[in-house]
């Protein structure tokens, strides 16, 4: 039998360990060819990562944990990039691996808790998170640690986490593709005779966002869990103009199916000239 108790879900994606506009824990680093320590941008973005593992650190007390890694834990080789620290896929998985080890001890996670990985995109990622799932001791689920999607059900609430959902949007049309992937989904669901879910948590687009969907006296929880890399090259040049707001989302799910999120983010300005 299930056991009911209030749960608290920490989401970790979009980390893109090796990137150079990601975070870094502060230690020198040895890596081949070269010793690399964390620069200003790097520290910042670390200390964020620690500030939501502390935030919850807070939420968690007294509940259960449950850690999702929801895709892109290392920036890969890809696309001829040039914005890394390290081209080595090992070492991008030291520097994730070493950050997850932080922020499951500020979480204070424990042998009751629970940790999921789940894909994210292939050209960035391939094989190296199946391979530090095994590292975090994760089980394999129909032959695989990481999961194409999590279907989850917590306290009766069902729960669906995959990598690449909907853009929240701009402007006048901010969340309108949320919600309308939420409707789409609600009604395919009741079409085939089956429980929609409740919550459906994305990663990938690197903005965070929180769209409902309401039909009679259910609703549907939309979240876009937010980034821990800043703008890349690419990124100046599809939108230069973008906000770089970075950070996580806590979840909670309590014992009578209440749901509740807070998105822990801060936003990183480019730099500004006055003359």
């Amino acid at each position: 039998m299930p056991k009911i108790q209030d749960t608290v879900f920490a989401v970790f994606n979009d980390e893109h360990s090796g990137s150079h506009v990601a975070p870094l824990p502060p230690k020198q680093w040895e890596f081949r060819g070269k010793n690399v320590t964390p620069n200003r941008l790097q520290r910042l973005l670390y200390n964020q990562y620690m500030e939501y593992a502390e935030t919850v650190a807070k939420w968690r007390r007294g509940k259960r944990l449950v850690v999702v890694k929801l895709g892109d834990a290392v920036d890969g080789v890809h696309h001829d990039t040039k914005e890394l620290i390290t081209p080595y896929i090992s070492e991008q998985k030291e520097i994730n691996e070493e950050l997850t080890e932080r922020a499951l001890k500020a979480m204070d996670f424990g042998k009751d808790d629970r940790m999921f990985w789940v894909a994210g995109t292939p050209a960035h990622a391939g094989e190296s998170e199946e391979e530090l799932a095994a590292t975090f001791g994760v089980k394999k689920i129909n032959g695989r640690r990481v999961q194409p999607m999590l279907d989850l059900t917590i306290n009766g609430v069902r729960c669906l986490f995959y990598h690449h959902g909907a853009n929240k949007g701009g402007g006048a049309n901010k969340g309108n593709a949320v919600r309308n992937r939420l409707r789409n989904m609600y009604y395919d669901y009741r079409d085939a005779g089956k429980n929609p879910p409740q919550l459906v948590v994305t990663a990938d687009k690197h903005q965070h966002w929180y769209e409902p969907f309401v039909r009679e006296n259910f609703t549907m929880h939309g979240i876009i869990s937010p980034a821990w890399q800043v703008k890349t090259d690419y990124v100046y040049k599809v939108a230069p103009e973008a906000l770089s707001n970075v950070g996580g989302v806590v979840i909670e799910i309590t014992a009578d199916k209440q749901i509740r999120h807070k998105f822990v983010t801060i936003e990183v300005e480019d730099e500004r000239i006055t003359l």
